[in-house]
Formats: C-alpha cells, sequence, structure tokens
C-alpha cells in the first residue's frame, strides 16, 4: 500500500529526487513554522532507505532504515539533548537483536530480542553502569532464575519464574551473602513455609501461608496457631519484573 505522504503534496523534491536516485524518492515533511519535521526515502510506494525525524528545533529525535516497508537494522532515538537515548534492532519489521536504553549517555537496560518479542537475557544498569538485574525471559514470557544486586555487586535477591510467573523460591540475602529470608511461590503466589533469618544465619521466624484465591496476593496470613509478625516481609516484585522494557514496541511494531 502507498504511504499517504506520497499524495499529500509534502516534499516537492521527490520527482527529482526519484530519478536521481534510481526509483528511490526523497520525501519531506515539514512543521507549521517550516521547519523540517521528517526525511523519509521512498520506493514503489513503500518506506525504502533511511528515515530521519526532526524536534522543531532542529534536534534529530530519531534515525530508522526501512526496506520494502518494514523496520530493517539499527533504529536509534535522542534525547532532547542530543544523547543517544534508545536503540533496537529489527529484521523484515520484527525486533531482532538487542534493545539498549540509555540515561544521560549510561546504558540503563540491554533486553535481547528474537522475532518481535522479548527473548534472552535481559540486563539492568544502575547509573555507575553496574549490573543491578538479570533476567531471562523466552517469547515474551519471563522464564527461569531471575537475579537482583545491591549497590556493592552483591547478590541481593534470587526468584524462580515460570511462564511469566514466580513459581519456585525466592530468596533474599543480607549485604554479606547470608540468607536473608526464603518465601516459595506456586503460579505467582506464596504458597508454603517463609522463613525469615538474622544476620547470624539463625532463624528469626517461620511462616506457613496459604494462598488467598483468586490470585493469592495478598500478605500472609499465620497459620498453625503462629501469631503474625510486622517483621515479615514477602517479595512483590512480580509485576515490576514480568515487564522491564517498554517504547520501541509501540513506536515501532513493524510487522
Amino acid at each position: 500500500m502507498d504511504d499517504p505522504r506520497l499524495d499529500q503534496g509534502v516534499g516537492a523534491e521527490a520527482g527529482d529526487a526519484a530519478s536521481a536516485a534510481g526509483g528511490v524518492a526523497e520525501v519531506i515533511e515539514y512543521y507549521d513554522s517550516g521547519a523540517t519535521k521528517e526525511v523519509s526515502h521512498f520506493r514503489d510506494g513503500e518506506l525504502h532507505g533511511l528515515v530521519t525525524e526532526y524536534r522543531e528545533n532542529g534536534s534529530v529525535a530519531c534515525r530508522s532504515t526501512f526496506q520494502e516497508g518494514r523496520l530493517q537494522g539499527r533504529v536509534e532515538l535522542y534525547d532532547e539533548r542530543g544523547g543517544l537515548a534508545q536503540t533496537a534492532d529489527y529484521v523484515a519489521g520484527l525486533l531482532e537483536g538487542f534493545v539498549r536504553i540509555y540515561a544521560g549517555g549510561r546504558l540503563t537496560l540491554k533486553m535481547a530480542a528474537k522475532a518481535g518479542k522479548q527473548h534472552g537475557p535481559t540486563t539492568t544498569f544502575d547509573e555507575r553502569g553496574r549490573v543491578t538485574g538479570r533476567l531471562e525471559f523466552v517469547e515474551g514470557v519471563q522464564e527461569g532464575t531471575s537475579m537482583f544486586y545491591g549497590p556493592d555487586g552483591g547478590l541481593a535477591r534470587k526468584s524462580e519464574y515460570a511462564g511469566g510467573l514466580l513459581h519456585g523460591m525466592t530468596v533474599e540475602y543480607y549485604p554479606d551473602g547470608t540468607v536473608r529470608q526464603e518465601v516459595p511461590y506456586v503460579a505467582g503466589a506464596v504458597d508454603g513455609e517463609v522463613v525469615t533469618y538474622d544476620p547470624e544465619g539463625e532463624v528469626m521466624q517461620r511462616q506457613v501461608v496459604t494462598p488467598e484465591p483468586p490470585k493469592g496476593e495478598k500478605a500472609p496470613a499465620p497459620t498453625l496457631g503462629q501469631e503474625a509478625s510486622t517483621e515479615t516481609e514477602v517479595p512483590e516484585e512480580a509485576a515490576a519484573e514480568k515487564a522491564p522494557f517498554s517504547g520501541f514496541f509501540g513506536r515501532f511494531k513493524g510487522g
């Protein structure tokens, strides 16, 4: 399908560019102020070649490359200061490779993708470039072991996932690596004995938790005659860990 921009009178240079570039037409869109908004290239009515989007002040907002109407290669987004904000790799219109997100020139997230879905390792970084989290995804669903690290680089929490839900033991650690708490999950809900330890490794509390229908998202309730303790903490990281990335999926769906 021909892009409507070819019929809207934008880019008076399109005809000359097409003949000069062997059938590839350059189309230029403008802001009402006259500043260039977008420079794109077409062949046979489809995006084909470099597309550059500009802010009204003239700074580059995005660069992408299309092949026969589909994203192909590296897409780059820039912040208002001209620094790199995000990159994503595409093959035939689908994410394939890595997505990287930056803040102030620093890499904050690196995510693997395959066939348009989050697939493989996702790694997060703090402002000093240290790893804060390692997650695994399979075809867009979180699976396997996720690990999170403290400011000193030590392991702070380790969780197991299956089908996008916490499933297995989540273990939290003190800064010295000693286990602080063990929380069993089954299909996203705390289910079993939650054990809390003091810094010396001695058991402080044992609490049996039975999930409450339908989702088991409430705080654990004491059973077997045990009293509740305000010191018991059940990790609530499931929602935050399930979808650490947003951005390119919405802007460039491909297909």
